[in-house]
């Protein structure tokens, strides 16, 4: 019946304000993770440049370590040819 027509309408209007807060809570709360998410991205990414960084070093020191031995090595024998000569 019509008689009810307002009450209807006034819950349907609430109900309508409560969907309204709902989509704009979860829609900032989809911008809060995407920015949330962009932030880690970025600190990977800097944590991934740091490793790289430090297997360079290690690298680099394992490449100085080696050439020291093969010099050292070297000497060893040439010592040990002017031993016996």
């Amino acid at each position: 019946s019509l008689a009810n027509i307002d009450d209807v309408v006034n819950k349907i209007r609430l109900k309508i304000r409560r969907l309204d807060d709902d989509i704009r809570t979860v829609v900032r709360g989809q911008t809060n993770v995407g920015q949330d998410g962009r932030q880690a991205l970025e600190e990977a990414q800097i944590a991934i440049q740091q490793l790289f960084g430090k297997i360079k070093d290690i690298k680099d020191k394992a490449e100085k370590s080696e050439q020291m031995v093969h010099t050292a090595k070297r000497s060893q024998k040439q010592e040990l040819f002017f031993f016996f000569l």
